[in-house]
């Protein structure tokens, strides 16, 4: 059998060489047209075939394998094929030549190694193959997931952006000129048309573009004189670049570990029907963590006031030095005067609602202790009733026995009539009915205490059962 080396292209077009054993160019040509491929180039090759006590390698380190296969015309054909290992042989023979790989083994395998190979089959290389796609298939989706969820980020980013820039339009509309105004309709309808794109990076792109352009406009607002109009668009537009250039992740160690909690819980505990005992543990424990880092949303807030702050004065301090002339020297200084003062008061008002948070938290917990030692109260009168009517149950029982034992037996004090009334158990109908109360009284108790302590259900049930078992007592018996 001689060997052929081959270029052909299969029925998606792509092109695949390989080598083939035949006993001649025509049969070679018969089966690679049999297999569905366009023969592109057919020449005999060099190698010999099935001669080799070792297998093969080629330049490129692939190894050389024998494969039994069924093709899509129901033929059984052999043949061999190169790669780096078996199943991506296997892969190769599936995948691009649309083969049913019944056995293959490397070329140069002992008898008794091609026989195992033949008993055995490829089914755990499909197997495998199989894991590879169901692996790849789950990199798809999450990678898609992502994807859809940074889509989304952006599109949300853009819709505000246009938002905020139709209210800048309507602010300037006397200042814009038309060209200028026409310009940015411009580019607010090229940004309108690909703001659904999957292509998030040149949306972000167009929407910088265009605020860019926007900011440009300060020009025309420094030859009017318009110190303050100039410096609120600057702010805004740089706001807004912020925002679109905003990667979504913390910014600070707090932000950061609140956010891992976060998903934490939305992972183990908001998906999660029935949640372990261990899980419940773990999750306490991370509330407590929690409540430490989280910041307050007023904090929040007035923090994010004090930032805007600092930058509106940065901005009017490179004005101040920036402007030559004297007015606009004047009015740039006025404007840090006034930011200076609000952002003490915002300064001010922080540290008095930390303060505030601060004692609420305080009375908060003090309210706390004062609920539990209540409840620490009633569970020990619950406890020291029990163990009172336990006493009382003992001694009432003892002497139940001792008068019991001294009216039945004959000591020679005379007739059981003759003694006190106090000593003759059936004679006493009051020792009789304590001795039944205190019974009911201490078996209420104690199921409480032992086994429903901190089931408040339970105290609803237990009490009115021995309250009406003590009542049921006293009118039966």
């Amino acid at each position: 059998m001689a060997i052929f080396k081959y270029t052909v292209a299969n029925k998606q077009n792509k092109k695949l060489a390989g080598s083939i054993e035949a006993p001649d160019e025509t049969s070679a040509r018969a089966e690679l047209n049999n297999l569905g491929f366009s023969i592109l180039e057919l020449a005999l090759s060099d190698e010999v075939s099935h001669n080799e006590t070792q297998p093969e390698k080629t330049s490129e380190g692939h190894i050389k394998f024998v494969f039994e296969a069924i093709n899509p015309q129901g033929q059984k054909i052999t043949g061999t094929i190169s790669a780096l290992e078996e199943i991506a042989a296997y892969k190769r023979l599936t995948e691009e030549y649309d083969l049913t790989v019944t056995a293959i083994w490397k070329e140069g395998s002992t008898e008794d190694q091609i026989k195992s190979a033949k008993s055995h089959g490829t089914f755990s290389l499909q197997e495998m193959l199989d894991n590879e796609e169901s692996k790849k298939l789950s990199v798809e989706a999450t990678i898609s997931q992502e994807q859809q969820k940074q889509e989304l980020i952006v599109r949300t980013k853009v819709e505000n952006i246009l938002k905020q820039v139709n209210e800048i339009l309507l602010e300037y509309e006397q200042d814009i000129t038309p060209e200028q105004k026409h310009e940015i309709d411009k580019q607010i309808d090229k940004l309108l048309r690909i703001k659904n794109s999957t292509n998030t990076e040149y949306i972000i792109t167009t929407a910088e573009e265009l605020l860019n352009f926007i900011q440009a406009q300060e020009a025309e607002l420094k030859k009017k004189n318009y110190l303050e109009k100039r410096t609120r668009l600057k702010l805004r537009v740089k706001n807004m670049l912020d925002k679109l250039h905003e990667s979504g992740k913390p910014k600070t160690l707090s932000e950061d570990i609140v956010q891992n909690i976060q998903k934490w819980q939305q992972k183990y505990v908001q998906k999660t029907v029935k949640i372990p005992w261990y899980t419940k543990l773990i999750n306490t424990t991370l509330l407590k963590i929690k409540k430490i880092f989280e910041t307050p949303e007023e904090i929040r807030l007035l923090k994010s006031q004090i930032k805007n702050y600092n930058t509106q004065l940065i901005e009017y301090i490179k004005i101040y030095f920036k402007e030559p002339t004297k007015d606009y020297k004047a009015k740039a200084k006025e404007a840090i005067k006034t930011i200076w003062t609000m952002r003490k008061k915002a300064i001010k008002m922080l540290a008095e609602t930390k303060k505030r948070i601060k004692q609420e938290k305080s009375l908060a917990a003090g309210k706390q202790s004062s609920k539990e030692l209540k409840k620490e109260f009633f569970q020990r009168i619950q406890e020291d009733i029990s163990e009172f009517t336990g006493w009382l149950l003992a001694f009432y029982l003892i002497y139940y026995f001792v008068s019991l034992y001294m009216t039945s037996k004959d000591f020679g004090l005379g007739l059981p009539e003759a003694f006190p009334k106090s000593l003759n158990f059936y004679d006493t109908q009051i020792f009789k009915y304590i001795l039944a109360i205190i019974f009911l009284l201490h078996t209420g108790f104690t199921i409480k205490t032992n086994f429903f302590e901190k089931t408040k259900l339970a105290s609803l049930i237990i009490f009115p059962i021995t309250l009406f078992m003590i009542i049921f007592v006293l009118v039966n018996f």
